[in-house]
């Protein structure tokens, strides 16, 4: 105590002060930077789930289609065979349980409803056909949908 009956002086409670708002100042970034961490790996996540989806929907050997080439066969990438595709399996497309999709073929919605959530959306140009392609028919472009290819959007979020 010094002659003035004076504790604690001004200059120690301001610093004090200051100190005590740089620390909550702090906390509250490192929360916000934990948070955006958070969020940015839920996003990838989900993103990385949405384009494997999206590969194996051209790409899975279960429903692409077969060129038979007369000695040997082949399939055809980005090329769907309507008559083994089921729009509703998850599992041909790689996508987990938490997880759901919707399809839309240029512009039409064949399934899945996205209520408010956050969703990925990946596209992908293919063709349809039914059944296998001879090689003639592939040489010419010739496929079930007049050759002509649909833009496919597939939408998926997290549960």
């Amino acid at each position: 105590m010094n002659k003035r009956g004076q504790i604690i002086s001004l200059d120690f409670l301001i610093s004090v002060a200051a100190i005590t708002l740089a620390i909550g100042l702090l906390i509250q970034f490192n929360e916000l930077k934990v948070y955006n961490e958070n969020e940015e790996l839920k996003w990838l996540e989900l993103k990385e789930v949405a384009e494997t989806a999206g590969d194996m929907l051209v790409s899975h050997p279960d429903t692409t289609c077969t060129v038979n080439a007369g000695s040997y066969f082949f399939k055809l990438l980005n090329c769907i065979d309507t008559q083994t595709i089921d729009t509703g399996t998850k599992t041909k497309l790689g996508i987990p349980n938490e997880f759901d999709f919707s399809t839309v073929i240029d512009g039409t919605d064949i399934g899945g409803t996205i209520s408010g959530q956050d969703y990925y959306a990946v596209q992908r140009t293919i063709v349809f056909n039914s059944g296998p392609l001879t090689k003639r028919e592939f040489n010419e472009g010739t496929f079930d949908s007049g050759s002509s290819p649909v833009q496919v959007t597939l939408m998926v979020w997290k549960i």
